[in-house]
């Protein structure tokens, strides 16, 4: 929607003003958006009725946990969150009810706004009081939790990253009155593993709304790795929904950097590249930023440059056109603007992306199709019977002919002497249904020694697919 604006300026001769404001967005310096619905868009809220949330596994209503359409983080619904009890009080079913497991790493995250007085995340130790994290001594250790904000209308962020979990039986969620009355709402609840995340419908949605497509899955999401960025960039997002080759593509639906700077790809001064790649889609504005005076502007009509003059835009087959730089000999400028950014609204996928130079390609991976087979991290559990068992998660994405089972290393130590290696050629017959696996395989351990588990590409290579175990 756009909002109209009429100004009239005395100051200016009587001359008046009139445009319009769309996507009005105002961040900090966490890159968290003060601005809600700067769209300015009407809402319809439906009315919904259920009491139970079933979203954290509850089989029945929790006094003072409901659904409300008065706040929301995203979206139009959250949970609000309003009682007193000086006894634990949990508002969720058991870690183990979302699918997680003791030792095993999790990234947690949600907003809140209002008054937390203490809140437990799956065990005593992980708590916020008084809306910041409780850290103190060795039973609430520093384990990386954080709380960032404020963001739009007062809203703020919890997440903790790869912490371990050890207390799977315990509620998700519960909470005490040390300090006041628990009065706030909840939003975006997420729990991810290796990529995959575990709460079915964070957002807290009405299922009246349309339901999501069905997407496939991938490890590392949503973070663009062949991008080279560090962390999550809002409307940008790994996407089989459409790909010019293979079956992924990066889908870009929000303004944004979407990409590091060109340094971070190897792009230096003095040097000549070629770029290209294929998009489809409501262009916008797309800034491709060799350094900051060697920059191209691809539109949805029109491709151009102050500096280049090799550049090009093909339309091709079903939709994608191809946009290629050639022979560009960069200038050193302002190295920290994002080699990749996206302006004015734009919808678009983008596939095949390549910069050589010197026939030297600098993306690695840039038609952002993830390997046949992807793994989570090995998880290793001593038994009463002398033998341990390692478990694993796998995602299978595709069927390779040329595809070598990875080998699975057993090396058992003795006062640091190796004293026996076992290799397991694990043929893993996973299905390829874009769903996490688990795989396990258990051996005898003798209780004098040490192992270390590895998981190879191949014994050739000796190639690492996860961090190695040690189990003692």
């Amino acid at each position: 929607m756009l909002v109209a604006i009429d100004e009239f300026r005395e100051e200016q001769d009587g001359i008046g003003q009139r445009f319009y404001l769309d996507n009005l967005s105002i961040k900090n310096s966490d890159n968290g958006e003060l601005v809600r619905n700067g769209g300015f868009e009407v809402r319809r809220i439906p009315v919904r009725t259920d009491k139970i949330i079933s979203e954290l596994h509850n089989e029945s209503e929790v006094d003072g946990v409901e659904y409300s359409a008065a706040e929301s983080y995203d979206g139009d619904w959250s949970l609000h969150i309003n009682h007193s009890n000086l006894d634990w009080y949990p508002i969720t079913a058991s870690c183990a009810d979302f699918g997680m497991k003791n030792g095993r790493k999790y990234d947690i995250s949600f907003y809140f706004k209002g008054d937390i007085r203490t809140l437990y995340i799956t065990e005593q130790g992980l708590c916020i009081a008084d809306n910041k994290p409780w850290i103190s001594g060795t039973n609430y250790p520093d384990v990386g939790q954080k709380v960032t904000g404020a963001y739009a209308n007062g809203w703020y962020k919890f997440e903790v990253k790869d912490y371990i979990l050890s207390s799977e039986n315990q509620a998700l969620l519960f909470m005490q009155d040390y300090n006041g009355v628990n009065n706030f709402y909840l939003d975006n609840l997420s729990i991810i593993e290796s990529g995959r995340e575990l709460v079915q419908n964070g957002s807290f949605e009405p299922s009246v709304y349309p339901p999501q497509k069905e997407m496939p899955i991938r490890k590392n999401a949503p973070v663009i790795k062949e991008l080279l960025n560090k962390e999550e960039i809002s409307g940008v997002s790994y996407s089989a929904e459409e790909a010019y080759d293979g079956d992924w593509a990066v889908h870009v639906n929000k303004n944004a950097d979407v990409s590091a700077a060109p340094s971070a790809f190897g792009i230096t001064e003095g040097k000549t590249y070629n770029v290209s790649f294929y998009i489809k889609g409501n262009i916008g504005n797309l800034f491709v930023s060799l350094s900051g005076k060697n920059r191209v502007l691809v539109t949805n009509d029109d491709i151009r440059s102050g500096t280049l003059t090799d550049i090009k835009k093909v339309s091709v087959e079903n939709g994608w056109t191809k946009v290629e730089i050639n022979n560009a000999v960069v200038e050193k400028a302002d190295w920290e603007t994002a080699f990749l950014v996206a302006e004015y609204n734009p919808d678009f996928y983008i596939d095949k992306l390549s910069i050589t130079e010197s026939n030297t390609e600098l993306v690695e991976n840039g038609n952002f199709e993830p390997a046949a087979i992807e793994f989570g991290e090995l998880y290793a559990k001593i038994n009463s019977d002398e033998t341990v068992t390692v478990s694993m998660d796998v995602l299978k994405h595709r069927d390779e002919e040329d595809y070598t089972a990875p080998m699975l290393i057993f090396a058992s130590y003795d006062n640091g002497c190796l004293t026996s290696c076992t290799t397991v050629n694990e043929s893993i017959d996973v299905e390829k249904n874009n769903k996490w696996t688990e795989i396990s395989k258990t051996v005898p351990i003798k209780a004098d020694e040490n192992m270390n588990v590895y998981l190879w590409e191949s014994l050739e290579s000796l190639k690492p697919l996860a961090s190695a175990v040690e189990i003692k």
